[in-house]
């Protein structure tokens, strides 16, 4: 142990019973008070346990220590330690040397012996002189061990002069001439403790020396058997560890250190000793680097040492002959103080406890939009991504009233290649690789009993942890009953068992019963036979059906699976299917649904393993079934976090409000991200407003959304959007004003001639404002211009259909959405068009056969997702 943390942590373990001893051997995990912990250290924590149990099946630990051995405390170290700074007299405070050979000598003086490693310089002198000594050498890596001001420090000098050291004032660290002597892809460390005054003045120091921020380690201190140096369970404890921050000239080209790593190592006994770091900053240097260290406590090979007036000659013990061999043959890379500077070190990247670090985010608005089927160029994607595909042939949002769903509808804006709002953030996530996009896309804020329970889980160990039920999400299928094909019965029940039996349609069973099957049934459009594998997977992870209330774990991919499970569902139009089974979830904040939950599985890895598109769902889900309420409220407290996020990011810290470093870029793609997600839940707010016919909330939404909005053709998405829900309300005025607007925006973009012709969106645009004024000649027009530009686009099909039949052209109308569907049936059967050619039927008279022709249409192309009432066929299946 440590000399002056073990001899204060021995007082606290000897005076507790055999029981209470045997309970601190579980440090740091009974020594956390989660009243008091912080994320920093909930991270440290978790990253300490992975790297102890790889420490110990390296056997680089000893076993757990008996009570004697606490009592003993490594008595021999200390003794020595105790005795050091007595066999160093006043006259060596300054002094210089080095030692130019291949190998360690070992010299004599007054009587001591001391190491010297090979092809290192060292010399002790004022900060004032260091200028003479360094002279014109530029260095690759400099290390400062600065003696900070220290109140523990202050008081062992008091009481022991031997024992303190000389501390400096951080101004005066600030005036060393670092950035003279580090060359063009110089890097520099500073060891620091945990005080914020310091924290701070280093970024200080980093702007007088024109340095930038490149990252922060942590020293984690451990006794021989691995356990942490002090108990942190008090607030005015020290902590067992320590930080390393770096920073790099800007023209620096060489590979950085990472962010994040940590390494822990038993320390000398001798005060504030560090491991050596040659071995660990290899990487990150040039072959044979020169390096420097200031305020050194000892030598390494192949360093430039001073060390102020500090001692920094390890005095070997006189029974020490068979290590005194080992060093003089050592390698210029190992360590020559073993025998009271035991670091063996073990590092490891936070960062690479990440898992699955080139997933996107998923986005599922799209798979409430209609699409043409998934080419099988995709087919390598993960179904997730075939869900959220990037084709912006619909919009991400639908902003259509609901109430007019059922009638012949011109407000569809499903209108072609033009970009909608959220376009421009959607590939923000693909510059974002490995853990850095991992930490934006699942961080998230804890509500307070969360985020205690959070670290209980994390810092104590499995078999004494027993979470509460309340704490966990306990989901499990309520459907028994796989679902049916809709098209399939309805051809059977109409035509015959033989022609049903005709219709080729992937079912659950004729697929691979993995994520690979799921991927092709959504590519087929079978949505109901997904619904069905879905729940024969979630039964694998102990979630099928009867489940629900039963405690589970969960992992990032059986929670893709719910959620895929639930965008199906909801897109089919089996809402109170998805309320039965998503009332466990809201709102998504119990513990288990967060990567820490799980320690043995994932490390330090810190976040929610929720998707940010579930929580939008399951907010929206109420609006489904009329209770506008409680969406608005289960939104708005999305949002609420969403902007605490974004104001933390701001302020300077980290998307959870932890004090991690960013970079520049880190920073400005976190706050483009959020800013998407933020821009995403207001879309969500907008449609349940036009839901609930909430016209004034939604238009106030737009109008943000406009203001806030960088992106001049996001903007004009916007402002045609905002047009139709002025439409819808009425006001013409309005509405003329926003497409107006819209138009001002134009850009030249594919299906535009230029800058002064008409292109999709206009002539859309301007033909709703002339069918609100009933100038339906007009507007077909407008349509069919509009049709020649984009000859496949549906949506205007079917809005020239509409105007045909309000001029009293019903033949034409029909003959119009015939031969769309005869020439185009992959695009052209969609269900909101096959209610209005099935309306314009029975307009004339009741044709059957053309109906049960269109069902022929449906069984061959469509999938299992067609909803068959659009057909209004009179059977007993529709009725």
């Amino acid at each position: 142990m440590r000399d002056a943390e073990a001899q204060n942590f021995l007082k606290t373990i000897s005076a507790r019973s055999r029981k209470e001893f045997v309970f601190a051997k579980d440090l740091p995990g009974s020594s956390l008070d989660s009243d008091i912990i912080d994320d920093e250290l909930l991270s440290l924590n978790l990253a300490y346990k992975t790297l102890l149990k790889e420490a110990r099946q390296l056997h680089l630990f000893t076993t757990s220590p008996s009570p004697k051995d606490y009592l003993d405390n490594n008595k021999l170290a200390r003794t020595f330690v105790d005795n050091f700074f007595d066999t160093i007299t006043e006259k060596y405070s300054t002094f210089q040397g080095g030692n130019t050979n291949n190998h360690s000598l070992i010299v004599n003086i007054d009587n001591g012996n001391y190491v010297i490693p090979p092809l290192c310089n060292f010399f002790s002198c004022e900060i004032h002189e260091i200028n003479n000594k360094l002279q014109e050498n530029k260095y690759d890596f400099i290390l400062l061990d600065p003696p900070w001001k220290n109140k523990f420090i202050r008081r062992k000098k008091i009481k022991n002069v031997k024992k303190s050291y000389y501390m400096l004032p951080n101004n005066v660290i600030e005036e060393l001439p670092i950035n003279k002597y580090l060359n063009e892809l110089g890097l520099l460390a500073v060891w620091c403790t945990n005080s914020p005054t310091h924290l701070e003045a280093i970024k200080q120091f980093f702007n007088k020396w024109n340095l930038e921020y490149v990252a922060e380690w942590f020293w984690i201190k451990v006794t021989q058997t691995g356990e942490p140096v002090c108990n942190v369970a008090g607030k005015g404890d020290k902590k067992p560890y320590e930080r390393l921050i770096f920073g790099a000239v800007k023209t620096r080209n060489l590979h950085n250190p990472e962010r994040g790593k940590v390494i822990i190592s038993v320390p000398s006994a001798v005060h504030s000793h560090k491991p050596p770091l040659s071995e660990v900053l290899s990487a990150y240097l040039p072959e044979n680097p020169k390096c420097l260290e200031l305020f050194a406590r000892y030598l390494l090979p192949g360093w430039t040492r001073d060390g102020g007036n500090e001692h920094f000659f390890d005095q070997l013990s006189s029974n020490t002959s068979a290590m005194m061999t080992s060093m003089v043959e050592s390698k210029s890379s190992q360590d020559l103080f073993t025998s009271d500077n035991t670091t063996t070190s073990v590092t490891t990247k936070l960062e690479s406890l990440q898992l699955d670090s080139q997933k996107v985010e998923p986005v599922v608005c799209k798979i409430f939009s209609q699409e043409s089927p998934q080419d099988t160029k995709q087919s390598d994607k993960s179904f997730f991504d075939i869900i959220s595909s990037n084709d912006l042939k619909t919009s991400d949002i639908d902003f259509k009233s609901p109430s007019l769903s059922d009638t012949l509808n011109v407000f569809d804006n499903n209108e072609g290649p033009y970009p909608s709002p959220l376009q421009g953030f959607e590939d923000v996530c693909d510059a974002l690789y490995g853990a850095d996009s991992d930490r934006t896309r699942e961080s998230w804020i804890p509500s307070e009993k969360t985020r205690r329970a959070l670290i209980l889980a994390a810092t104590s160990s499995q078999t004494s942890y027993t979470p509460d039920k309340d704490n966990l999400t306990m989901p499990g299928l309520t459907m028994e009953e796989e679902m049916v094909d809709g098209v399939t019965l309805l051809v059977k029940q109409l035509f015959g068992e033989a022609e049903a039996n005709q219709r080729k349609v992937l079912t659950a069973n004729d697929v691979s019963q993995d994520e690979r099957g799921l991927r092709e049934l959504i590519q087929a459009e079978c949505y109901r036979a997904a619904v069905n594998l879905t729940g024969r997977l979630l039964t694998i992870f102990g979630q099928g059906f009867g489940r629900q209330g039963q405690p589970t774990r969960h992992s990032p991919h059986s929670i893709q699976l719910w959620f895929t499970r639930f965008c199906l569902l909801v897109k089919l139009g089996a809402v109170q299917i998805v309320e039965s089974e998503a009332a466990v979830w809201w709102d998504l904040d119990k513990p288990d649904l967060y990567y820490q939950f799980y320690p043995e599985l994932y490390g330090g890895k810190l976040g929610t393993m929720v998707p940010f598109q579930m929580r939008i769902l399951l907010a929206t889900l109420p609006s489904y079934l009329k209770q506008y309420t409680e969406a608005f409220e289960r939104l708005y407290s999305v949002l609420a976090i969403v902007n605490k996020i974004l104001s933390n990011l701001e302020s300077g810290k980290s998307e959870d409000g932890s004090l991690i470093e960013l970079s520049a870029k880190e920073r400005d793609i976190a706050k483009q991200v959020w800013s998407s997600r933020e821009a995403r839940v207001q879309h969500a707010i907008i449609n349940v407003a036009l839901m609930s016919k909430n016209y004034i909330l939604a238009i106030e939404i737009f109008q943000n959304l406009i203001e806030k909005n960088k992106s001049i053709n996001q903007k004009r998405a916007l402002q045609s959007a905002l047009g139709r829900v002025f439409l819808q309300m009425g006001d013409i005025i309005n509405a003329e004003r926003c497409f107006s607007m819209a138009k001002q925006l134009k850009r030249n973009k594919p299906g535009t001639l230029n800058s002064n012709t008409a292109d999709i969106r206009e002539l859309v645009d301007k033909g709703l404002m002339l069918v609100s004024e009933n100038k339906f000649e007009d507007a077909y027009e407008c349509f069919q211009k509009a049709s020649l530009l984009e000859p496949t686009n549906i949506m205007v099909l079917n809005n020239m259909a509409v105007c045909l039949l309000y001029t009293g052209k019903l033949k034409d109308a029909l003959k119009l959405l015939s031969s769309t569907i005869s020439s185009q049936p992959s695009l052209s059967l969609q269900e909101p068009v096959l209610l209005n050619i099935c309306t314009l039927f029975e307009l004339g008279s009741s044709h059957m056969t053309q109906k049960e022709d269109l069902l022929r249409q449906v069984a061959k192309y469509r999938g299992d997702s067609f909803n068959v009432a659009c057909l209004k066929l009179s059977t007993k299946l529709t009725n």
